[in-house]
């Protein structure tokens, strides 16, 4: 009787933390980037997706991507680099670092055996459940870099998050999706812009 109570109650325990998560798989594996930053994974409908925005300061393969503090600086930029959030280092974890839409060119920015998504990938993610708000991907509202190198978010930290798509638009534009809470979309940026960056398993 006892052990027949205990599997009762684990059952119990597994459906309800199944219908807290809505139906999605609880982010309990990791991946570890080339620096050893950890991050949490979560399996929503077909796809695994990190937990968590990207942090790294180094391509898959070795080379640093530079950090670029002036604003003048990157609004020049033709090649990767990455910032903290108002330059500050106190949001790398939860936000995560802004990269602007050159260093996912060389397809190198994601740990080996993951990649950032493409228009495909996001737009398979907004099918399964457009709001991300129970599905444990963890959406971190995380700001933005502008062209100028301004820093801007319209309802400042805690509002918007801006991802970069892998999918061009044109030679110097990428797909960019934007999430707020209850609703996301779709449009394009430059790629001198900083935004968020998470990975999905090849």
């Amino acid at each position: 009787m006892k052990n027949y109570l205990i599997s009762i109650f684990l059952l119990y325990s597994i459906t309800l933390s199944s219908q807290l998560m809505g139906g999605f798989m609880s982010p309990t594996h990791t991946v570890t980037d080339i620096e050893g930053n950890e991050y949490k994974t979560v399996k929503i409908g077909t796809q695994i997706w990190m937990a968590e925005n990207l942090r790294t300061a180094t391509y898959n393969n070795g080379t640093s991507i530079p950090n670029v503090t002036s604003g003048s600086t990157w609004s020049g930029l033709t090649s990767g680099a990455w910032c903290y959030y108002d330059n500050n280092s106190s949001y790398n974890i939860p936000y995560g670092k802004l990269y602007n839409g050159y260093t996912i060119d060389n397809g190198n920015l994601c740990p080996t055996g993951w990649h950032v998504p493409d228009n495909g990938d996001f737009n398979t993610l907004i099918n399964y459940n457009s709001t991300l708000t129970d599905s444990g991907f963890n959406a971190v509202f995380a700001g933005r870099r502008l062209e100028n190198g301004n820093f801007y978010n319209p309802l400042s930290i805690g509002g918007a998050i801006y991802f970069f798509s892998s999918t061009f638009y044109t030679t110097t534009q990428r797909w960019v999706y934007i999430f707020y809470g209850q609703w996301s979309s779709g449009g394009r940026d430059t790629k001198v812009l900083g935004h968020s960056v998470r990975c999905i398993k090849d």
